[in-house]
């Protein structure tokens, strides 16, 4: 039964449940993929893994948003998020910093950090994502304040670690492209005496001032947006008579695309490394040697950030850092181990549309099965 503590929650939080994909996910795509991300972020055990699939118990559902936070995938997607009305709350003082609380949170009006603005979430701040911060922050220029201090005494104050990832990957991403780290929390600064304690500014996070010019921009949005989210319904076609390709489509998803848009703007910066560890891309490398350019890495790349390309006799691995979203799956589903996860990655990697040569090599036909396959030493 559902506590009183977590009811009031729910109270709060008064957006909807998400919606659910499950098709999308990766371990439908990969049975070995063995992802638990969802189930091991939600704080009321309302998500639960059947055959692998995400299963959503709505009665259990608090409508905190961390599910639309870890899925790399968008299995679980909502039309109209409070997030992005934050961000429109947030567009209507942008020379100035700001501070986030949640719903819950006891004293909006009133805080210690050095702010004069505040702005309440509908929701859960740990349900914000990094392509969210990059945007309040407008790609670091402005610095913004998390009020987490409640989250101490919070019945669902274990996502507290969802929320420090997420700032700490925003900020390595920032420091990567020479940007100064801008998400700050109020938990990791010293103790404010009683006196510094001063009234702000609360915006509603959920109903922002809209001007005629900006009402018509929030339309475009929708509009946009409403396309997002019949694309993310969209469940590839199944069942055998359904060829491979058409089984396994690749789909680059909208909070990747959001992402990528925000780093557009970091693109100016010099050339850098950013660790991979912690961030929500990855560096794939192949053994060029033991490649047998099966296809297997790129037919299973759920966005694919994987390309085997072969004519005349001749094959090519291409690779798209900026659409990996760290799955792994290459990696598992290689026959030959041939690939392996660096520990950085060249920002400039994050903006290139033409992607890396990771292998290439002529290609020769199997005495016993009549495919091509890559030409290795010894053969």
């Amino acid at each position: 039964m559902e506590s009183s503590s977590l009811a009031a929650i729910r109270e709060k939080f008064t957006n909807k449940a998400p919606q659910l994909q499950p098709a999308f996910c990766l371990n439908s795509r990969f049975k070995q993929a063995g992802c638990t991300r969802c189930q091991a972020v939600c704080p009321t055990d309302a998500i639960q893994l059947a055959a692998g699939q995400p299963r959503l118990d709505a009665e259990r559902c608090i409508h905190c948003g961390l599910c639309l936070n870890c899925c790399p995938t968008d299995v679980f997607f909502q039309f109209q998020p409070p997030e992005q009305t934050l961000l429109e709350a947030a567009a209507t003082r942008p020379e100035e910093p700001v501070a986030l609380v949640c719903a819950v949170h006891p004293t909006p009006a009133q805080t210690t950090l050095p702010v004069r603005v505040v702005i309440q979430h509908q929701r859960c701040l740990a349900a914000l994502t990094i392509d969210q911060y990059l945007g309040l922050s407008r790609q670091g220029e402005r610095q913004v304040w998390l009020d987490d201090t409640p989250c101490a005494t919070c019945p669902i104050g274990r996502v507290h670690e969802t929320l420090l990832a997420t700032v700490q990957a925003t900020n390595q991403l920032l420091i990567a492209f020479q940007r100064s780290p801008s998400i700050h929390l109020a938990s990791q600064v010293s103790t404010p005496t009683p006196e510094q304690r001063h009234k702000v500014t609360v915006l509603d996070g959920a109903q922002p001032p809209v001007s005629r010019r900006a009402l018509f921009g929030r339309l475009r949005q929708l509009t946009n947006e409403a396309a997002r989210t019949l694309e993310a319904g969209t469940a590839p076609a199944t069942g055998p008579d359904v060829p491979v390709g058409e089984r396994l489509p690749h789909r680059v998803p909208p909070s990747r695309q959001r992402l990528n848009q925000q780093i557009e703007h970091l693109a100016s910066a010099p050339p850098s490394e950013l660790a991979t560890a912690g961030s929500p891309f990855a560096q794939v490398l192949v053994n060029s040697a033991a490649c047998s350019a099966c296809g297997l890495c790129s037919r299973f790349c759920p966005t694919g950030a994987l390309q085997l390309t072969s004519e005349t006799n001749a094959f090519t691995l291409q690779f798209m850092p900026r659409l990996c979203i760290d799955c792994g799956i290459c990696a598992q589903a290689c026959p030959e181990k041939a690939i392996t996860l660096g520990q950085t990655l060249p920002t400039s990697a994050l903006t290139d549309t033409a992607g890396q040569r990771l292998a290439t090599g002529p290609l020769q036909r199997c005495a016993q099965c009549g495919a091509f396959t890559a030409v290795r030493p010894g053969d």
